[in-house]
């Protein structure tokens, strides 16, 4: 497993390939190529929140989103309105080709 910094995320990876990169995968999406289903909504309702997972493949990586939203969140005396930390998980696998 590779865990990478944001400072050496930010300057292997810039806002340049992340649009380029959207954008690719959209086109995939629309051509069928990507399996993105709708976002699973796990509610915590005595807590007025939730923990959203957002699942996605395509031929040659996986990756999972996984963003919670407890709106009521505290930290000592200052309240989070929207607490979204999340984890996102990408897999790779050599090409079938």
């Amino acid at each position: 497993m590779l865990i990478l910094s944001e400072q050496e995320i930010q300057c292997m990876y810039t806002m340049k390939d992340a649009i380029s990169d959207v954008k690719e995968m959209l086109r995939r999406k629309q051509a069928g190529k990507v399996i993105a289903p709708d976002r699973t909504v796990l509610p915590f309702p005595c807590y007025d929140a939730s923990i959203l997972y957002m699942p996605s493949a395509e031929k040659r990586a996986a990756a999972v989103k996984v963003v919670s939203i407890f709106p009521h969140n505290c930290f000592g005396q200052l309240s989070a309105r929207f607490f979204c930390p999340f984890s996102s998980d990408v897999t790779f696998w050599p090409s079938p080709e």
